[in-house]
């Protein structure tokens, strides 16, 4: 019903309209240079109407051309990113068989058109590494900083391990130290700094470090002391090579001036240098709570200026540690030498109970040979022997 309404109005209108432009047709003149158009008015009206939708047909006309062109372009690209990404998987299989040059081959030809170009570029990278071509290495490595300016620790991280491969210390030292600007809570990286320091026995450099593997937990605890004391360890036989040693000790934290590995370097560089009572005083504050058997060999052969007090303090600690070897052969030195022949022989003898050593065999011969039991001494100078042979085997 609507519709016959809309009809019959619009019919009535067309009716109206017609009346209109016969009763009165209106004229229009247009003259230009000589040239001179009459019409009606209604037929202009009708003419520009027609111009207009010419025009706009035309605009888009242009519009669908246009829009075929980009289609067509994009069609293109999809069929070249396609190629592409078959040729990177086909390259990423020959690498994983092998295919170093096929690999290289592929990967850096299907980058232009890759959607991720910078994996392309930096499997590239590596695919040159395994072939030595160290300069097409690191023209994969510009042109892979070139696409991922928005990845710089990806690129970065990457060049690092082809030169850490390839034993370029230095280089990659240079590297990390800026990635570690940028990303200080890496672990990775600092795992990586950790590697390359190692290297280089860069100590200091480790030193500093080392704060930052203990936050960020780059290694297990364990492993981060074992590190710890390696560094300290190498900065004091450091410090006796250009004399800084007591400085360097002195510096040092106070948990690990209780640890004997640093002790015994210290103490031995004391009584090298005839230091014998800071060296008595350096032993004496780490044994009465770790009986080190390195330790207890330098306080044995330590000259004392008291030997008496000297033989106490080891005899207090023998009171609380009765079955310790080591400390028995402290003892057995120690008597020996203030000619205490009975006592060593005691210490000496339960000492080789415990663990016949090489040291405990040569201190037992000696006192046998000084108390005139030649066969005794022969024996336990034979075992000594018997024992280094097998170690040394």
């Amino acid at each position: 019903m609507k519709r016959i309404i809309v009809w019959f109005l619009v019919l009535l209108f067309s009716v109206w309209l017609g009346t209109v432009m016969y009763r009165n047709p209106g004229y229009v003149l247009v003259s230009y240079h000589g040239w001179s158009v009459e019409t009606s008015l209604w037929f202009s009206i009708v003419a520009l109407l027609g111009l207009f939708l010419l025009f706009y047909a035309l605009l888009r006309f242009s519009s669908g051309v246009n829009s075929l062109g980009v289609y067509i372009k994009r069609w293109i690209g999809g069929i070249q990113s396609r190629r592409a990404r078959a040729q990177t998987i086909s390259g990423l299989y020959d690498f994983a068989e092998g295919g170093w040059e096929s690999s290289e081959k592929k990967l850096s030809r299907a980058a232009k058109h890759s959607d991720m170009p910078l994996i392309n570029y930096l499997a590239a990278a590596f695919m040159a590494q395994c072939q030595q071509a160290f300069e097409r290495r690191d023209n994969y490595l510009l042109l892979a900083q070139v696409v991922g300016k928005d990845r710089p620790i990806v690129v970065g991280l990457t060049q690092v391990r082809l030169q850490i491969l390839n034993q370029q210390w230095e280089e990659a030292l240079a590297i990390l130290q800026h990635l570690h600007q940028m990303r200080p809570k890496n672990a990775f990286i600092l795992q990586l700094l950790e590697q390359v320091y190692l290297e280089l026995k860069d100590w200091s450099g480790l030193k500093r470090l080392l704060p930052a593997l203990r936050k960020r937990r780059a290694f297990g605890a364990e492993e981060i002391n074992q590190l710890e004391l390696k560094v300290y360890q190498e900065l004091l036989l450091l410090g006796i090579k250009n004399d800084t040693i007591e400085i360097k000790w002195k510096e040092l934290p106070r948990y690990l001036q209780k640890q004997p590995v640093l002790v015994a370097i210290y103490v031995e560089y004391l009584l090298a240098n005839n230091k014998a009572e800071e060296a008595e005083s350096a032993l004496k504050m780490i044994l009465r709570k770790t009986l080190d058997e390195r330790l207890l060999e330098f306080y044995a052969a330590l000259p004392s200026i008291d030997p008496i007090k000297k033989l106490a303090r080891a005899e207090e600690w023998y009171k609380e540690n009765p079955e310790n070897a080591s400390l028995l052969l402290c003892l057995g030195h120690i008597c020996k030498q203030q000619k205490l022949w009975g006592k060593a022989r005691q210490y000496l003898e339960k000492s080789a109970r415990l663990t016949l050593t090489p040291a405990v065999c040569l201190e037992l011969g000696q006192i046998l040979e000084m108390q005139g039991d030649l066969r005794g001494a022969l024996k336990y100078y034979n075992n000594g022997l018997a024992i280094k042979k097998i170690k040394f085997l």
